[in-house]
């Protein structure tokens, strides 16, 4: 495999496991669909996202300045 490729697939699995779900999805689910309901639909997946353990633990890592410690949940 390609060094930058292994690079991004890390950086890809460094993430909240419920943000790179989200993200998959929308872009699989959505990509065909017209404006209005994949923009619905995507302002679902982030309010989820956004109130989920992952990210308050990812801004409280980013603000003591050391690594996230994911839980996907």
């Amino acid at each position: 495999m390609d060094t930058t490729a292994r690079a991004l697939a890390a950086e890809i699995a460094a993430n909240a496991p419920l943000a790179v779900q989200g993200i998959k999805r929308a872009i699989d689910a959505y990509a065909d669909a017209d404006l209005a309901p994949a923009l619905d639909r995507v302002a679902m997946t982030a309010a989820l996202t956004l109130t989920s353990e992952d990210c308050r633990e990812g801004y409280t890592a980013k603000a003591a300045r050391r690594p996230p410690h994911f839980s996907g949940g």
